[in-house]
């Protein structure tokens, strides 16, 4: 073979591997610190090595020539990059051809007990209350939608809040410092004996009292997970204690049920106020029991009723209550107020609206996962809500006595036959899995997709169809990644 031939081959293909390489190296660095990828669902067959499809594949069908619309929810996809960002901005475009009233996308923040940032892409409640009601443009982004309007500026309202009761948000961080008027406290030690399964969070409240919880944990060991467990107490959305259990290091799956240790918050001289306490575990640990000192405990969105109860009973102020179980001898009937949710089918959701400011739950065996949007109790007298409620599609305004709504909301531009929606998320503490890629060593993000009342296992024909994701990508120049590595030597 002619020697120029080899040399003219030899210089093509070095100059592939350094064009090869070179790109990585651009993706890697992004110099200017800024990046966009796109995914196109008219063309499933290619393949995005940053943007990862739609899965599961059982909530997806594929209609009209290539065009992948989803069925069920929730889905997920993931984002890869090769280097670190600190903001992303997702444009959704989309068709909902049977006008489902609320869909939100979350990027995820803990795996353990699966924690989303929830951001909206449509919700149909506020679109329809921005054209009826008075609506208040803030400086910030923020609208004040009101039933009747009595204030002239978000800043009015924020600073002569009306009853809690009265106010319901979404996508925003509205701050109120609650206080329960002739509230006493206990001299009593209650229990919950009711053992609970996975992570969970609640209220309590404090006055002139030491916060006394004590919890008794357990491992049922299904699952070859370390089973660690954390207990965390919130002041005004700031961790002011923390406790664990760091678990055992032999990662067994045996299903032999083990003591798991105790935790115990006991702490003087606390201000007057709301506080949270959140068990950060997973589906191995059980909560035996809680015994605590405080007379106002109210859990938070979700509860799951371990195996073993029987006759347990719940009060609510939920508008819409699912429950769900993936055990076939906890399939029953639960009573919601006066209304009957049949629980018919292990690990699908089933809902029932109550319409109700209150109302109490039976159920005749556990092993079921109770969801909500509002809260959960033991005891009507410990029963207490001091947020206020989020507008979504379970929430009823008018049963719930709602006059004020505030949030941060863009309702869904058109374009060219496409609702367009945007969300921006903060990625300092998203929850990233770091592994090696056709790309190079890349760190990998997850996001979801969730659009209530679309069940890919019913029998209704209803459907989201996405047209393209958008992802735009916002962090530290080279530059000033350089000038950062400057003054900190200096």
């Amino acid at each position: 073979m002619d020697k120029k031939f080899i040399k003219k081959i030899r210089l093509v293909l070095w100059l592939s591997l350094f064009i090869i390489v070179g790109f990585l190296l651009y993706q890697a660095i992004m110099p200017n610190g800024v990046v966009k990828y796109t995914y196109d669902f008219s063309r499933p067959d290619i393949v995005n090595h940053f943007i990862n499809k739609l899965t599961p594949k059982e909530r997806l069908k594929i209609i009209n020539n290539n065009i992948q619309a989803v069925i069920g929810e929730p889905v997920y996809f993931s984002l890869r990059t090769l280097r670190k960002f600190d903001k992303a901005k997702i444009t959704l475009q989309y068709q909902n051809p049977n006008d489902l009233p609320f869909a939100e996308i979350g990027l995820l923040k803990d795996k353990i007990i699966w924690r989303y940032d929830l951001k909206p892409i449509t919700n149909k409640t506020l679109n329809q209350l921005i054209l009826a009601w008075s609506v208040v443009y803030g400086t910030n982004g923020e609208m004040l939608i009101q039933r009747e309007k009595k204030y002239q500026t978000v800043n009015e309202f924020l600073k002569n809040l009306p009853s809690i009761n009265e106010i319901a948000v979404y996508n925003y961080d509205f701050k109120s410092n609650y206080l329960l008027p002739k509230y006493s406290p206990t001299k009593q030690e209650n229990k919950i004996s009711q053992p609970l399964r996975g992570s969970y969070q609640f209220y309590t409240y404090i006055k002139n009292e030491k916060l006394d919880f004590k919890f008794s944990f357990s491992s049922l060991n299904q699952n070859k997970n370390k089973d660690s467990i954390k207990l965390n107490l919130y002041y005004q959305d700031k961790i002011i204690d923390s406790q664990k259990i760091d678990g055992n290091d032999d990662l067994i799956d045996n299903g032999k049920k083990i003591d798991q240790g105790e935790l115990h918050f006991d702490i003087d001289n606390l201000s007057e106020g709301v506080y949270k306490i959140e068990l950060v575990a997973n589906d191995d640990i059980i909560t035996e029991q809680i015994i605590f000192k405080q007379s106002k405990l109210s859990f938070i969105n979700r509860l799951w009723l371990a195996d073993g109860a029987k006759n347990i009973k719940i009060q609510t102020d939920s508008n819409l209550v699912s429950a769900q179980t993936v055990n076939p001898a906890s399939l029953q009937t639960i009573k919601v107020g006066d209304n009957n949710l049949i629980l018919a089918k292990t690990y699908q959701q089933f809902d029932i609206a109550s319409h109700k400011k209150s109302a109490s739950i039976e159920l005749d065996k556990g092993d079921v996962i109770l969801f909500g949007n509002g809260v959960f109790s033991f005891d009507q007298n410990s029963f207490f809500e001091p947020v206020a409620r989020k507008v979504d599609n379970g929430l009823d305004i008018n049963a719930n006595g709602i006059n004020y709504i505030i949030v941060k909301y863009q309702q869904p531009k058109e374009v060219d036959k496409w609702q367009v929606a945007e969300a921006e998320f903060d990625l300092t503490n998203a929850y990233r899995e770091y592994s090696a890629h056709q790309l190079g060593y890349t760190n990998k993000m997850n996001f979801l997709i969730s659009i209530l009342g679309l069940n890919a296992e019913d029998d209704i024909d209803d459907k989201i169809i996405f047209g393209k994701i958008t992802v735009e990508l916002y962090g530290r120049s080279l530059l000033d990644r350089i000038k950062g590595i400057f003054y900190e030597k200096k």
